[in-house]
């Protein structure tokens, strides 16, 4: 870092420098840069493309792991999640490297308990791998795991599953309490259809209250695809 020059003569103990590798600038006292306990706030250490940006994470510590989750899925690469995120290429937009700007819309945007999710935007929009303010809300994890495609077996159809005998099996969640079978795929399909539909009417008439009007319109679209 470069010091650049003193603030002013009432101030002797303060200078201003200036961070090289990202020109940041800042106004510090002297005593801070000897013992060198100054940090550049905008060299992205976190994951090697996060920073804090003009705030501190103090006080906004469940913004701040939202965040470096979000990060940390799409770009750590020894992350458990990695394979399902930066592993097939979703990233975070740059804006959103910025912890302060990633601050501004989650203090106008979180709810109390529910999660960050892109994927809702993803199936109304096309396949969307970015985290952007445009392609995320938040949900109430329930309605999130429905969103979610989950293959019980990568051969057949999302939600069915063959036994042992050659039947075929579906039924999404607990909606009857127990799953049904079927000789065919198509009726195990239709099946598993018509109960996620269930489901799906079920959580939004729980959360109408609570989610925001566009956050509905938009899982309302999705229940006309299903």
């Amino acid at each position: 870092m470069l010091v650049l020059s003193t603030v002013d003569c009432v101030k002797k103990n303060k200078v201003v420098i200036r961070f090289l590798d990202t020109g940041t600038e800042l106004e510090v006292y002297k005593s801070n840069v000897r013992a060198g306990i100054v940090k550049d706030t905008y060299r992205p250490v976190i994951f090697g493309v996060g920073y804090l940006g003009s705030v501190s994470m103090k006080g906004d510590s469940k913004a701040y792991r939202t965040w470096g989750n979000m990060l940390r899925r799409c770009y750590d690469k020894e992350d458990t999640r990695y394979s399902l995120y930066g592993g097939v290429g979703v990233k975070v937009c740059t804006t959103w490297h910025n912890f302060t700007n990633f601050l501004k819309w989650y203090k106008t945007n979180y709810i109390t308990g529910y999660t960050l999710d892109k994927d809702l935007t993803s199936f109304l929009e096309g396949d969307a791998k970015v985290y952007t303010r445009d392609t995320c809300v938040f949900l109430p994890h329930t309605i999130n795991n429905f969103l979610s495609v989950k293959h019980i077996n990568r051969e057949l159809p999302v939600g069915v599953w063959e036994d042992s005998l050659g039947m075929y099996w579906s039924g999404y969640g607990r909606i009857n309490k127990k799953q049904k079978r079927f000789e065919t795929i198509p009726e195990a399909v239709a099946y598993h259809r018509e109960t996620k539909i269930l489901a799906g009417k079920a959580l939004l008439d729980k959360h109408r209250d609570t989610l925001p009007e566009e956050t509905m319109g938009l899982l309302e679209r999705y229940m006309l695809t299903l």
